[in-house]
């Protein structure tokens, strides 16, 4: 079986797009970051992902003595891809506007990128950013 590699580069459509779209101001930076999360998401998340899809969450409903406590506990690496959608900024570049109006194209590129290797937790990202989208 082939080796995943870097999803970024790789996926030269993606590539392509982001170079006709962003301006050069932007692009080497954008870039950058795209090509560190497309590692990623081809090594670390990637574990993570098939990792926390073995371990499900587990919904316990009643604490030992029949009390209803209702609590979900996810695997650590369910955690962790929650930790790197937040460094990564999955949700927030398209709010910090540090790319003006090409910070939503530079949110979808990281968000296609992270969303393959992410046990869907780009599910509750992106339920999140509709939900300050609203807002």
């Amino acid at each position: 079986m082939a080796k995943l590699t870097n999803t970024f580069e790789s996926d030269l459509n993606l590539v392509n797009y982001i170079n006709q779209k962003i301006p050069a101001t932007y692009l080497k930076e954008i870039i950058t970051h795209l090509k560190q999360v497309g590692e990623k998401a081809c090594n670390e998340w990637l574990t993570w992902s098939d990792d926390s899809e073995k371990n499900i969450p587990v919904l316990t409903q009643y604490d030992p003595w029949g009390r209803r406590i209702d609590q979900i506990s996810n695997s650590q690496s369910w955690k962790n891809l929650e930790r790197a959608a937040a460094t990564e900024g999955i949700v927030a570049t398209a709010y910090e506007r540090k790319q003006g109006e090409f910070s939503r194209v530079y949110q979808m590129a990281l968000l296609y990128l992270y969303s393959p290797s992410s046990a869907f937790f780009s599910c509750p990202l992106a339920m999140t950013d509709g939900a300050a989208r609203a807002i």
